[in-house]
């Protein structure tokens, strides 16, 4: 088991990471409560005392080779978000994700999860044509929206017209740009 971002609210401590383990991770009633394939990334709740109170996996068997969890966040209605950058085609988007198919080398992505650990909410990746990295979020309120951070090599897919910055700018030496996105 590899971790990869704590965080903490109301409902206890959250931890995320990768794991090829079948014991002791994921808990009855979890929104993906069998591993898949080799590796999966996955999320733990645990209370303030120690005590786990659910954990589920995500993703599917090269979740935890092409995925690398860069950010875990929660709304106020405790609802959990796990951001970062997927490499491989992994199974992340739900069906009415803004982009349910990987684009480019790499995608940030973002998965929402319910409170207690039975749904997953949201899902989605968000990526051009080239390579995105990095993944922070931010939800805001109850989760109705949220920023998405990171950095874009990406000339198409990235920017809606009127964006402060609509092209990838190139100064002969660096070619990613900072993308910042609101869902």
């Amino acid at each position: 088991i590899g971790s990869r971002s704590i965080t903490a609210n109301a409902n206890g401590v959250y931890i995320t990471g990768r794991t090829s383990g079948v014991n002791g991770i994921s808990t009855e009633g979890s929104f993906q409560p069998t591993k898949l394939g080799l590796s999966n990334f996955f999320i733990n709740n645990f209370s303030d005392t120690g005590q786990r109170l659910w954990g589920s996996y995500l993703g599917n068997g090269i979740g935890g080779q092409g995925v690398d969890i860069s950010n875990l966040n929660y709304d106020t209605e405790g609802n959990i978000y796990i951001s970062g950058t997927a490499t491989l085609i992994v199974d992340i988007p739900t069906a009415d994700g803004y982009q349910t198919q990987k684009n480019g080398s790499g995608d940030l992505f973002v998965s929402k999860i319910s409170a207690d650990g039975s749904t997953k909410l949201y899902a989605t990746y968000y990526g051009g044509s080239d390579a995105e990295t990095g993944g922070y979020l931010v939800p805001k309120g109850n989760g109705d929206s949220f920023f998405l951070v990171g950095t874009t090599a990406s000339s198409t897919g990235m920017t809606t017209a009127g964006a402060w910055q609509e092209d990838l700018l190139h100064d002969g030496y660096q070619s990613k740009n900072i993308i910042i996105a609101k869902f």
